[in-house]
Order: C-alpha cells, then structure tokens, then sequence
C-alpha cells in the first residue's frame, strides 16, 4: 500500500470535510453577501436536526470570511457571552495571529484593551460596550462576523444585547455579520421573545438531506484523495448506505477507506460495503440516536416504539394512540414533543415519519439503555 495516502474522510461533529456535499448555493450567497451591505444573508440563522451539517456550514462561512480579510469572532453560548466577547473573544482576534483572520491588525485602539491614546480623567471615561469595541474593531478591519453554535442555548438578555448591536451597526452601514446555528424548534422559541425582531428578519437556511448525486461525487472524490477508488457497484452501494446523511456520508467513507486499507485493496467495491454495514448501524446509534433519545419520556419513547412497529413507511397517528391506548389528544401532544425535538416528521396529514436514518432499526433492536 502506498504510505503517502491517508484517510481523507472526517466522522465527527463539528469538523470541515474536505469536500462539503450540497451546500454549494449557501456558500455562493455567503460569497455575494460579504460585497452586498443589502444582502439578506448577512444576518443567518442554519437549521436542522442533529447530524445535518449545520456547525460545518458555519465553519464555512468563517472560512470565506476570513478568506477577505473579515474578522471572525466566534461567540459561546454562555450565561456570560457578551462579557466573554468584550473580554476575551475581541482581544483575541485581534491580537493571536493564528485567528481565523488572515490580516494582521496594526495600529488599532480598542477602548477597554489598554493603549488609549486621550488624557481623560478616569471618573469621566466612558465605560466600554459591545457596540463601541465592535465600531472600534470596524474602523480598522474589512468587516466582522460573528457566529453562534447552539443559538438556542444563549440566555435572552444576552441574545436581546447582541441583536440590538448589531441591528444598530448596520443601521450606520458598518460591515458586520451574524450567522447562528442550532435546532429548529429553539430557534423558533428564541424568536418568539420580545426583542428580537433582528433574527425574525434573519436569513433562515434550512438544512436537508443531501442528493444522491452530491452524496457520490463528495464519496468518490474524497476516496480519490486517500489514494482509493470505488467501482460503479461500490459507489452505488455506499451512496444508499448514507441515506443523504451528512454525518453518515463521513462515516461510511471513513469506514470503507478503513475496510479496503485492512484488505490491502486499493478499489472499493459492493463487498466492501457490506463488510462495514453493520458498523455503519452501530456507529449511528451510539453517536446520533442515543444522545437525540436520552432525554425523553418513557410516554415519548413509547410512542417511538409503535412507531418502528407500524413497518417503514409513514405511520398513522391514529394507529400508533390505539396501540399505545390513548386518548387521541393525549396522543396528539406526545406527537408534537416529538416534533419540537426533530425526531419525527409529518409527510402527510395524520401520518408521522423518523426524520433520522435508521432510528426506526435502532428502536426495533432495542438499544436504548
């Protein structure tokens, strides 16, 4: 085997794959968006359910940003955000040279960093905020994005004081951006509050699963750079494994990489796919289905298992209350639980499906512990 080549796929949340599959509009109108002041785009919020892509999405948009020398700020979703940002976040891009910037920031002066220039009495000095260390910041850089993974989890006040500065420094034409990303239902809850006008008018980027076609070229291509190919066979099976699954596009590339290195075959084939289906399965449960499953009712959980029952196709909602033997507006409000967590979806009137692959084979398997 050749040693120069190594595995190119990447199975873990969070991490940029070498080739991102089916997101290439989102990424051109983030491009148009950084020379458009108008562009709606600027202020994003990416949803979806868990394993989608959404936290590798935004990692794209850092990277184009700092691409035309945009300063990223990543800000925590943390009781204490808007301290963090003024206090360690900003100091940081501007001083670390290994920030996602790729211009170096001279002669800058940041109330509240040190450094300030003017002979003021210290009882007459203005406090710092966020908005005038942002202003500070944009004075001497092309444009600022901030980002938020987990929107949902930021406390509202801290939410409320962030979008009012942004909203405020766009109103002056300032070259700000904001993208958050978490589960839809949060998103909406997080909306729902007043003040919050800013991210009801953001740009909402619904992630779904990806095509087949994207699912191949993003296989292949990446196969290819580990020094690997697949066979048409091989492509075919492994793209129908994935289910258009943004995580399992990574696991099962990673899989089969690991498979044919162990076989000391450089061609991925059918055969090949069949060897690493299991773990596929297996590697889904433990790193999606377990940790979406954790927190539910035994009532919920209950429902998910008639569900599964009821075979593959879409199941009645009427169906699953009788054998559970509840009242149909009992039924209705486990349904809606359900839905608010992202775990089902209603393809039809009164039907309900699993919006994750493979969750229906988990439950069946009884793997919940």
């Amino acid at each position: 085997m050749n040693q120069q080549y190594r595995n190119q796929f990447r199975p873990s949340f969070g991490m940029s794959p070498l080739y991102l599959a089916g997101r290439d509009e989102w990424i051109r109108s983030f491009h148009l968006g950084l020379f458009e002041p108008g562009n709606p785009i600027r202020a994003s919020l990416v949803w979806g359910p868990r394993g989608i892509g959404k936290t590798v999405l935004l990692n794209e948009f850092e990277d184009i940003a700092a691409q035309y020398g945009w300063i990223v700020l990543r800000a925590d979703p943390r009781q204490d955000m808007i301290h963090h940002l003024m206090h360690t976040v900003i100091p940081r891009a501007v001083t670390d040279p290994a920030s996602k910037s790729s211009r170096k920031i001279t002669g800058i002066t940041i109330a509240g960093l040190g450094g300030v220039n003017m002979t003021v009495e210290h009882a007459t000095r203005p406090e710092p905020t966020l908005n005038t260390m942002l202003r500070d910041l944009l004075r001497a850089v092309d444009g600022v994005l901030i980002t938020i993974d987990e929107v949902q989890s930021v406390p509202i006040e801290e939410m409320r004081e962030l979008a009012t500065t942004i909203q405020d420094l766009r109103r002056d034409d300032l070259n700000i951006a904001f993208s958050g990303a978490g589960l839809v239902q949060g998103i909406n809850d997080l909306m729902n509050h007043p003040g919050m006008t800013f991210l009801r008018r953001a740009e909402t980027i619904q992630l779904d699963m990806v095509t087949d076609r994207d699912v191949a070229t993003t296989l292949r291509e990446t196969m290819d750079e580990g020094g690997k190919q697949f066979d048409e066979a091989g492509l075919v099976a492994a793209t129908a494994l994935t289910r258009g699954y943004p995580y399992l596009i990574q696991a099962v590339g990673s899989l089969l990489w690991a498979q044919a290195e162990i076989d000391h075959h450089n061609q991925v084939t059918a055969d090949t796919v069949a060897k690493i289906h299991d773990d596929v399965i297996y590697r889904m449960g433990h790193q999606v289905h377990r940790p979406a499953l954790a927190h539910l009712s035994e009532r919920e959980l209950d429902f998910l298992h008639h569900m599964a029952a009821l075979g593959p196709e879409p199941a009645s909602t009427s169906k699953i209350a009788d054998r559970m033997g509840l009242k149909a507006n009992v039924a209705s409000q486990t349904r809606a639980k359900l839905l608010n967590r992202e775990l089902i979806a209603v393809p039809a009137r009164g039907k309900v499906e699993f919006t994750l692959p493979y969750l229906r084979e988990y439950l069946l398997e009884g793997r919940i512990l």
